[in-house]
């Protein structure tokens, strides 16, 4: 792989005060820090401050974050002290990330010492403790050491003109939280006391020399690293389902769940589905049949008859055999009546003994009509003392009929026939398990299930939701209230069963690592506008299902993604960097894909990103499309100088860029790039 050198020319490229949004005009090589801060990886950083020594521009300081590591070489959390290292140019370096400012490095005065102060970010439930915010104020430490005898804002730097410490010359990071500020100091003799600046003096600047200072300031720099242990939303040795629903061969959300604990097992919530009702037939007691209208088990009564305790089916036929009938027979009552007389030859009254209530007339010696004479007896005494009588007695007789089975007697037949009989009480009887429903005349009983219970609007047993839709070879379980079965299994969850399928980012980046000859000549290949491989995860298994390739705008925080995605979010807002495309960084094996990630190639300009996409179709090297390479290896290198001398300007729309500046056409703006860019090749020949 060729090396990428950084040197002062290269700096030409970036437009020479083109590149700057106020166009300010530089004097002779000059270069514009699009960005303030540029990450090499998502630990490790530069961060560029204006130099003493050519303050049109920038010289460059890296900050690391030093990952620590247990004793077995593993990549762990910061610890509960927040005590983490930092390598600050090449010098390591530990402090204690409480919020506190502490000093870093050793300073050519206390004046423009440099100062962090950092905290811990342990508020991420997947990799807690491995996320630090650094601020920083870094000073060009060799102000001192590069006085100038003019003043340097009419004669190297039009920007330093008429600045101060207290005014300035500020440039701020369009993408991190950092400002980057330059002013020039005079070393006046002591008069007038108001000007005396025995600081100088004490640094060695000679009397009414000048210097520049140069001071970078960084707010809430995300530093962070990735630590040996996974984090994934299941716990080791839980019950999951993984399905691919849709066949495309990854596993979104819905198609990875934790399986429910039930009675019956394990359910797999993925494609579960509620199961229905089971229902059976009822059993009737005793032989009953089961009328659905009624719903009730019926049997007919049976009849029995108090006369003649005899058994009948029906009713009707105990009615009528629970009747029995007597026998008339006629029988003569006969009456004894007597008469008296007292004067043989006269006729009177007689009055029959025996009934005094009575009285009834006798004519001489006969009988009344129907009346039978059963003879005399003379010389009665009985009721008229002392004096003679002589009566008769006689029988008057009626026909009557006697009832054999009552023993009564009535006057005629007719009656007693019609009054000659008996009947007796039926009364119904039903097997134990019945009662008698005088409405319907039938016995009832209510339908017993073997199982469940009886469901009146099926009049079947519903024995519960126990039929799984799906098939029979599915079993339906019961959690929550509900019943649901479902076509998928469950089983253990062990992250060691993930595969690793991803690559290393950035390992096919072009570094600024080349080595130079004895006169400084850079030996390696100079890249223009290089590009770096960054990359984030989508909605998956290691982020909680939260997208971390969402933009800075609708940034969710660092919860579930790496402080290096939250970067890159803020880059593509910024729009810094390409899209190159999707793959598959983790798969399960024999189900799919679990884990996507978006690779981008990032660049510290918003017109480096323009030019490269823009420029590679115009070379040949690149093709049409532009050689971005695949997912897993990114093509970003920049431009060799051969290659950046092809480009057509003419045909590149830089509108997105310029869009805010009005102090320069489009054609101004390529001029002027063209001629930087022959003045860059002048200066390296």
């Amino acid at each position: 792989m060729s090396a990428m050198c950084h040197r002062k020319y290269l700096l030409a490229i970036l437009l020479c005060g083109v590149i700057a949004l106020v166009a300010v005009q530089c004097g002779g090589l000059c270069a514009y820090a699009a960005t303030l801060v540029s990450f090499t990886s998502s630990h490790s950083c530069s961060i560029s401050v204006y130099k003493s020594s050519d303050p049109p521009a920038f010289a460059k300081h890296s900050l690391e974050l030093v990952p620590p590591k247990d004793t077995n070489g593993n990549t762990i959390p910061i610890p509960d002290d927040n005590q983490v290292t930092f390598v600050y140019d090449g010098s390591q370096f530990t402090v204690t990330c409480d919020g506190t400012q502490a000093n870093m490095g050793t300073p050519a005065g206390i004046e423009i010492q440099d100062k962090i102060s950092c905290t811990v970010d342990r508020s991420g439930d997947v990799a807690p403790g491995t996320v630090v915010y650094v601020t920083l104020v870094i000073h060009d430490q060799s102000v001192y050491n590069h006085p100038y005898s003019d003043c340097p804002g009419y004669t190297v730097d039009d920007q330093l003109r008429d600045t101060s410490e207290a005014a300035p010359f500020c440039v701020d990071d369009g993408v991190n939280q950092a400002e980057a500020c330059k002013w020039e100091e005079q070393n006046l003799p002591a008069w007038p006391a108001d000007r005396n600046d025995p600081l100088l003096t004490q640094r060695g600047v000679p009397l009414n020399q000048w210097v520049v200072y140069a001071r970078t300031e960084v707010t809430g720099l995300p530093l962070s690293y990735e630590a040996n242990t996974e984090s994934y939303p299941f716990q080791e040795g839980e019950q999951v389902c993984f399905v691919d629903v849709n066949g495309d061969g990854d596993l979104g959300q819905d198609e990875m769940a934790s399986c429910i604990q039930t009675p019956q097992g394990y359910l797999c919530p993925i494609q579960a589905v509620q199961c229905v009702a089971t229902y059976s037939d009822p059993i009737c007691p005793d032989g009953g049949t089961l009328n659905p209208d009624t719903d009730k088990c019926e049997v007919d009564a049976t009849w029995n008859c108090s006369l003649n305790s005899q058994t009948y089916s029906t009713q009707s036929s105990c009615i009528s055999a629970c009747v029995q009938t007597g026998t008339c027979s006629e029988q003569q009552n006969c009456t004894t009546h007597k008469c008296y007389t007292v004067h043989e030859a006269s006729y009177t009254e007689c009055t029959s003994w025996g009934d005094t209530s009575a009285t009834e007339q006798c004519p001489g010696r006969r009988v009344p009509n129907g009346a039978t004479l059963v003879g005399g007896v003379d010389c009665s005494y009985e009721e008229h003392p002392s004096r003679w009588v002589r009566y008769y007695s006689w029988q008057t007789c009626t026909t009557n009929y006697i009832c054999s089975l009552n023993g009564h007697i009535y006057s005629d037949l007719t009656s007693c026939q019609n009054q000659c009989t008996q009947s007796g009480t039926c009364s119904s009887s039903c097997p134990s398990s019945y009662g008698y429903n005088s409405s319907t005349g039938l016995c009832e009983a209510s339908p017993i299930c073997q199982s469940g219970s009886y469901d009146p609007d099926q009049n079947k047993c519903y024995e519960g939701d126990t039929t799984c839709p799906l098939g029979a070879e599915y079993q339906c379980m019961a959690h929550d209230g509900i019943s649901e079965c479902s076509p998928n299994t469950c089983q253990e969850f062990h992250a060691s069963n993930i595969e690793d399928d991803d690559t290393q980012q950035g390992e096919n980046d072009k570094q600024d690592d080349g080595s130079y000859d004895a006169s400084g000549n850079c030996l390696g290949t100079i890249y223009i506008f290089n590009g770096h491989d960054r990359r984030c995860r989508t909605a998956g298994i290691q982020t909680g299902f939260h997208n971390c390739c969402s933009g800075g705008t609708y940034w969710l925080g660092l919860a579930h993604c790496k402080g290096e995605e939250e970067q890159l979010a803020h880059m593509k807002d910024d729009g810094l960097c390409h899209y190159v495309g999707e793959y598959c960084s983790k798969k399960y094996p024999l189900v799919g894909c679990v884990q996507h990630k978006k690779t981008y190639c990032c660049f510290s300009s918003k017109l480096g990103r323009i030019l490269q996409e823009q420029g590679r179709p115009l070379i040949a090297s690149f093709g049409p499309g532009g050689a971005w390479g695949e997912p897993e290896g990114p093509n970003c290198r920049g431009f060799t100088p051969d290659e950046f001398q092809m480009l057509d300007f003419d045909r590149i729309d830089l509108s997105e860029w310029y869009g805010d500046i009005t102090t320069a056409t489009q054609s101004e703006i390529n001029g002027t790039m063209q001629q930087g860019i022959n003045n860059f090749y002048n200066n390296i020949q």
